[in-house]
């Protein structure tokens, strides 16, 4: 604050009193008062902070790799397929795939939700079986024995 005419305060007030300056916090209470007849200047440091905003980029939460599990495994008919670090907002496209690798059969689960998917199979022989998921570039696979 600068005052040319060396008087402070008391020329704001009209020669009616000696009036006052501060500055207050947000949350209440004064953060300063500075003296009412401090003549020609008068200068405070502070520094200020807060909490409401920020300038750093927000932490990307770390990426689950896609996994399946298979229950009950060894089965002979219904497995529940427990897919995670797929999307929840996009179908899967499956693949069983028999021990030489050829496709056996395919399908698409448009949501299979946190209780997963069930694949039936009930009808295919007796062996060992690979289920493949995939969503996009996300791919995962698991082994089912089939008895």
């Amino acid at each position: 604050m600068l005052d040319t005419d060396d008087d402070g305060q008391d020329f704001w007030a009209n020669d009616d009193g000696s009036g006052y300056t501060r500055i207050k916090r947000v949350a209440g209470g004064n953060f300063v008062n500075f003296e009412p007849d401090f003549g020609r200047s008068i200068s405070q440091a502070f520094h200020f902070a807060t909490n409401l905003v920020s300038v750093a980029a927000p932490a990307a939460p770390a990426a689950v790799p896609a996994a399946l599990v298979a229950r009950p495994n060894p089965t002979s008919g219904t497995v529940h397929i427990l897919p995670t670090g797929f999307r929840s907002d996009a179908a899967l496209e499956w693949t069983l795939l028999d021990a030489s690798g050829r496709p056996v059969r395919t399908g698409r689960w448009s949501h299979p939700g946190s209780d997963g998917a069930l694949l039936d199979l009930t009808d295919v022989p007796a062996g060992l079986y690979a289920v493949q998921v995939r969503q996009g570039t996300t791919q995962a696979t698991t082994r089912i024995l089939k008895n």
